[in-house]
């Protein structure tokens, strides 16, 4: 009864934890990321273009008519637009990112180890991640199908493949694709681990009744392989469109400061967060230590030796066994693989969050008593306050920013075009130009998501204009390099949006024609502290 109530105590705890774990997202009218604004632009051109007659935008806009990944985070952004304003949208969706990944891995954990739900709180400094800070909002749902695809498949890998399961199992690996290729892709290794794992642990506990084994590994495999037979199909496709291009390394004594500093949770200011990072990895070795001082004094006395054969014929050395081959596997892709290309990069800091997450687990999978896992839990959520204190201070600021770029956005006419010119210095601010248009139909031309081919819209290279700067094509400022058809209509910009204090000194040659251009065909029609917004004289 005792258990029973503490239980019932401990979800209640966990959802308050969730609860305030929101502090950051809740304080202000938006939280700014880096592909933030750019995801909440480009899902309110999906609902225009669905839903409207809008000749202005189908002819700079098209969809991409390749079945690509990155949709997820699109389609809960667009679901959320038809009913509320986009600040609250990007807030919703957040909040679903920031709870999924909270419930998603406690999930899995109590699938594999249910006495072990305590380690669930180790979760919480990895949902602000810098993934997170840098708005990677389909990779981030990614992780979350990954862990309730593998919480389902643990529940039920010793059961019978029925059609009902392999129904949600293809439902869940199609999920995963569709929000993200790179996760998809690690599904597919760790459920691949897992059967490998599964099947040879029962050859060396029965070896009379190998053939069992090996027709439950074909029937397995077999059911897999039917539901993710279409998602895997996809994915084939995508990877093999995709361009070969020089690819570049991250150097190996980076990569394991990255794993000494705790990477994957400093997201906005390493001095600040890595001090409190510190804090989580010490005691990371400090559970191993207790992990191997356990099982060494485990095994020193004849009772504790057959609880240890229990142990050894159970179900928690499947899982431990799993989750430490499985994290020897995805530190030699964080060591081995590429950071990136000319099209996408921040490779390594997902697989290295991917790392982080796989250790965890395996973490959980490990025997020790409760208070100590407890102590360590209250360890986390004391890091996790302390960081979502520092994140909600640098939010504010950039929050403040983000709303005078929505300001400006109402200054604008609909289905206008607009050139950004970003003056600004912080890293966080390269797409907030694109807070311009979460409310209302317009064409801005810093749009990263329609140059790069995998993402749902795409320019529609063949019917847009020949866009001009007061008369001047974009070949003649190459410093700004906007999206033009040089064999369109010509017709000039419609606005000019300065992000930032304009810069007057030490110009070169290309922004001095800039700044000529602007002063002699545009006015100044609305400034606030942060943003300029000029309109061509007609």
């Amino acid at each position: 009864m005792k258990e029973r109530t503490f239980r019932g105590v401990e979800k209640l705890f966990f959802l308050m934890c969730v609860v305030l774990n929101l502090n950051p997202v809740a304080r202000t009218r938006f939280f700014p990321t880096l592909d933030g604004a750019a995801h909440l632009h480009n899902s309110s051109l999906i609902n225009h273009l669905i839903t409207e007659d809008n000749p202005v935008l189908h002819q700079f806009y098209e969809f991409n008519s390749a079945l690509v990944p990155n949709w997820t985070g699109h389609f809960f952004l667009s679901f959320f637009q038809f009913f509320l304003p986009a600040f609250l949208a990007e807030k919703a969706v957040l909040v679903l990112l920031l709870v999924g990944m909270a419930y998603a891995f406690r999930s899995l954990i109590k699938v594999m180890t249910p006495g072990n739900y305590m380690f669930s709180y180790l979760i919480f400094p990895f949902t602000y991640s810098f993934v997170f800070f840098l708005g990677f909002y389909n990779f981030c749902f990614g992780l979350i199908f990954l862990f309730i695809t593998l919480a389902y498949w643990i529940r039920i890998e010793k059961g019978p493949i029925s059609a009902k399961r392999l129904i949600f199992l293809f439902l869940l690996f199609t999920a995963t694709y569709f929000s993200h290729a790179f996760v998809f892709a690690f599904l597919l290794l760790f459920m691949g681990l897992r059967v490998f794992v599964t099947t040879t642990i029962n050859l060396a506990r029965d070896s009379e009744g190998r053939k069992e084994v090996f027709r439950k590994f074909l029937l397995t495999s077999g059911g897999i392989l039917l539901a993710v037979g279409f998602p895997l199909i996809l994915f084939l496709l995508y990877i093999s469109s995709v361009p070969e291009l020089e690819k570049h390394y991250l150097e190996t004594s980076t990569l394991i400061e990255w794993l000494e500093i705790v990477r994957p949770i400093i997201g906005l200011n390493f001095e600040v967060e890595t001090k409190i990072a510190e804090i989580l990895y010490i005691s990371y070795w400090v559970l191993i230590g207790l992990i191997i001082y356990t099982r060494l004094i485990t095994l020193r006395y004849r009772k504790q030796q057959e609880k240890e054969k229990r142990f050894i014929d159970g179900e928690r050395l499947t899982n431990s066994l799993f989750w430490i081959v499985a994290f020897v596997v995805s530190l030699y892709v964080y060591f081995t693989m590429a950071d990136g290309d000319a099209n996408a990069g921040e490779v390594s800091v997902r697989i290295v969050l991917i790392v982080f997450l796989v250790f965890i687990l395996w973490l959980s999978t490990q025997r020790l008593h409760p208070i100590i896992v407890g102590v360590f839990a209250i360890i986390t959520l004391y890091c996790n306050v302390k960081l979502n204190n520092f994140y909600t201070t640098q939010i504010n600021v950039l929050s403040y920013i983000a709303k005078d770029c929505e300001e400006v956005g109402k200054y604008i006419k609909p289905n206008s075009t607009v050139l950004p010119v970003n003056y600004s210095n912080h890293w966080m601010l390269e797409h907030y130009s694109n807070y311009l248009g979460i409310d209302k139909p317009m064409v801005i031309l810093e749009n990263y998501e329609c140059t790069n081919a995998y993402f749902p819209l795409k320019w529609n290279d063949a019917s847009m204009p020949n866009l001009l700067l007061g008369g001047h094509s974009s070949e003649e400022f190459l410093c700004l390099g906007w999206r033009s058809n040089d064999k369109g209509v010509a017709k000039n910009i419609d606005y000019v949006f300065i992000l930032g204090k304009e810069i007057t000194e030490n110009l070169d040659a290309c922004h001095l024609s800039v700044k000529q251009a602007m002063s002699d065909s545009y006015e100044m029609v609305f400034s606030n502290e942060n943003c300029q917004l000029l309109k061509y004289k007609k």
